[in-house]
């Protein structure tokens, strides 16, 4: 039950929960436990979230209707 509502709170499967507490417990006992559902939503915001475009290097258009001369 506790993987089913975990993983609906932080929107993953609930067997991605059960693993990554597994492997992390495995690997660093009851910390790597507790820390490893938070790791698997950074890693998985690094692997999903796109990366920004970089903004284009023009000068903005003049606004028509204004003279440049005084």
């Amino acid at each position: 039950l506790q993987p089913l509502l975990l993983g609906k709170a932080v929107r993953l499967h609930p067997l991605t929960v059960v693993l990554a507490v597994a492997v992390g417990g495995v690997l660093a006992g009851i910390t790597g436990a507790l820390f490893a559902v938070p790791a698997v939503l950074v890693a998985k915001s690094f692997l999903t979230e796109p990366e920004p475009e970089p903004e284009p290097e023009t000068e903005p258009e003049p606004e028509p209707g204004h003279a440049d001369t005084p």
